[in-house]
This record gives structure tokens, C-alpha cells and sequence, in this order.
């Protein structure tokens, strides 16, 4: 019997039952037929919507299988593990994706930070050179270093004095190349 049938037989039954006269060999004590009605209703209902089904897809193919049910089910267990497992496993591939861009970006971090690291030793050194060859005061003149030296070693008894008029240079200049060369008083 195909649901079209079975539908058919239970409009047919519904018509039938009307227009008997002893409605006992039917519903016993039931007098308003709530159990019957519920029952005729809710058997038409999953009837048509077999039928409707029938009806799109166009063709019937006997291998289908149908789960009907009379109301709700109260043993959904199975149906909502899986609809765990499927969040879960959506959660888990989001968690996935998200560890790889992060994983991308603490890389990303860590070779900034060595760079950032290099840098600050490059900077450090560069002041460090800076300070050095940053002492301030004149240049040092060191051809007129030289002419003191000489002319102190060529004239030992000569005095800071005598020795800037005979070159021409300032008296604190030829302290300074004295004191530089380990020549000041001296006196021969």
C-alpha cells in the first residue's frame, strides 16, 4: 500500500464513520472522540506531508527510508551528540585557525625583538663611540706639539716663556705639549 493509498483510505474512513449510527463499535466511551480525532489528524498530516515529499522529487524509490513519529521524541540522544560533536569539531577548526595566525604573528614578534635587540646594542655602542670622540676643547695641533718638543730637547733650560716667543704660539699651548710629553720642569 503507497501513502497516497493510505491517505486516501483515511479521508474515506473519517466519511465513513460519520454516517454510522452506533459510533460505540468505534469510540466506546469516548464520546467527544478527542483520542480518535488527535489520532486521524495527526495520521492525515504525516500522510500529506509524504505525499508532498513524493510530489517534488517526482519519482519514488522504494530503498528511501521514513522515521515517523507520533509526537515528540523524548530520547533525542544520539541526535544531539551529534549535533555536538559537529560544534565541536567546528569550534576545534576555528581554534585551528586561529593558533596559526597567531603562531604567524608571535614569530613575526620574535624576530622584531632580535631585530629591535640588535639595534639597541648598535645605538648603544654608536654612543658610546660617540662620547669618546666627543671630549670638546680645541684640536690638537700636533706639528706645533712637535716644534715644542724638539725645541725643548734642543734647549733644555729654556722656559714656557722663551719657548712660545721663539715659536710664536700661546703659552698655554706649549704647557700643554710640556706636560703631554712628560718635558715640563725640567731644567738642564
Amino acid at each position: 500500500m503507497t501513502f497516497m493509498e493510505l491517505q486516501n483510505q483515511i479521508v474515506q474512513t473519517r466519511k465513513a464513520r460519520k454516517g454510522i449510527k452506533n459510533r460505540e463499535d468505534y469510540f466506546l466511551d469516548d464520546d467527544k472522540e478527542e483520542f480518535w480525532t488527535s489520532v486521524y489528524k495527526r495520521a492525515l498530516y504525516i500522510a500529506n506531508d509524504v505525499v508532498k515529499h513524493y510530489e517534488k522529487k517526482g519519482e519514488y524509490d522504494r530503498s528511501e527510508k521514513f522515521n515517523l513519529s507520533w509526537g515528540e521524541d523524548k530520547n533525542n540522544f544520539f541526535d544531539d551528540y551529534i549535533k555536538q560533536m559537529k560544534a565541536y569539531e567546528k569550534e576545534v577548526k576555528e581554534y585551528q585557525k586561529l593558533w596559526k595566525e597567531h603562531r604567524a604573528l608571535l614569530d613575526e614578534k620574535l624576530k622584531l625583538d632580535k631585530e629591535i635587540a640588535k639595534l639597541k646594542r648598535e645605538l648603544s655602542a654608536a654612543k658610546d663611540e660617540l662620547v669618546r670622540v666627543k671630549r670638546g676643547g680645541r684640536y690638537k695641533d700636533y706639528v706645533k706639539e712637535n716644534q715644542v718638543v724638539k725645541y725643548k730637547q734642543a734647549n733644555p733650560s729654556s722656559t714656557v716663556r722663551e719657548i712660545a716667543k721663539a715659536l710664536g704660539i700661546s703659552t698655554t699651548t706649549v704647557q700643554k705639549a710640556l706636560v703631554a710629553n712628560g718635558l715640563n720642569k725640567q731644567r738642564g
